[in-house]
């Protein structure tokens, strides 16, 4: 039997500058929006993480990313391998968790932040008020971290703000 391809939402990966200039993988973050529970993801998630420690040659960590607070307690279960020991914790964002950043301010001082604060909170009636604060903060990052930063909310975004006809995400340059 061949194994079907799995793809993360999004991954992330730090590194550290070496003498040789060839950066250095420190840690590896696979992203995931999760918006409904899917019991699948309780196969899936424990392979992303295998297959980009193996790729990366450095330690991975899970993000459960959660607009939803219900999805995000279901997110939080421990998923136990089978192994004795092994017992997967995802790390889990969820609307109690990323505070709303509707300054524009705030999102330029910690862009990373408002992202998530996008994603989290993107169907709450203050979601216009967040993406504009993150669009303006964009602005003024280097282009290519802008446009990274920027792909990822196009990307949640999309499901959730994405109605027939122009969503909010289609403002993110």
């Amino acid at each position: 039997m061949t194994p079907a391809e799995l793809r993360a939402d999004s991954v992330v990966v730090l590194t550290r500058e070496r003498a040789d200039a060839h950066p250095k993988p420190v840690l590896a973050i696979v992203v995931e929006v999760q918006r409904s529970p899917d019991p699948d993801k309780r196969w899936s998630w424990p392979m992303y993480l295998v297959s980009l420690r193996t790729r990366m040659k450095c330690p991975s960590v899970l993000l459960v990313i959660c607009p939803d607070v219900k999805v995000a307690h279901w997110s939080r279960q421990p998923i136990g391998l089978g192994h004795p020991g092994l017992i997967l914790s995802p790390l889990v964002a969820g609307p109690t968790d990323v505070p709303m950043i509707v300054n524009p301010f705030e999102a330029a001082d910690d862009p990373e932040l408002a992202v998530l604060s996008v994603i989290t909170h993107a169907t709450a009636p203050e979601g216009p008020d967040i993406l504009n604060a993150l669009l303006t903060a964009v602005h003024k990052l280097d282009p290519e971290r802008g446009a990274r930063y920027a792909d990822m909310v196009r990307g949640a975004a999309r499901q959730d703000l994405g109605a027939p006809g122009e969503s909010h995400a289609d403002r993110i340059p």
